[in-house]
């Protein structure tokens, strides 16, 4: 299984996701796989913050990683098609 640090790693390969953190959970019960995903992002010059939640089980190694790259990157162009318009 993927750990936090090995997916920020990963992502922080990106420009556009150099600042990302990936930081386990759970504070109460001991789930490794459960992980919050956030950072900012500049759109137009702009700073917006973004998380999302993970759950790293449903990772099966660097083409799902790559996988959510692309889908991150994707949604950044949306919401600045979006912001612009």
């Amino acid at each position: 299984m993927l750990t936090a640090p090995q997916v920020e790693s990963f992502l922080r390969q990106y420009e556009a996701l150099r600042h990302v953190n990936v930081e386990e959970q759970s504070q109460v019960v001991y789930a490794p796989w459960l992980v919050r995903l956030h950072g900012m992002v500049s759109l137009h010059g702009e700073p917006h913050a973004f998380e999302t939640d993970l759950d790293l089980r449903e990772f099966a190694g660097a083409e799902d990683l790559i996988l959510l790259a692309n889908q991150l990157l994707k949604s950044f162009e949306q919401a600045a098609r979006k912001n612009n318009g």
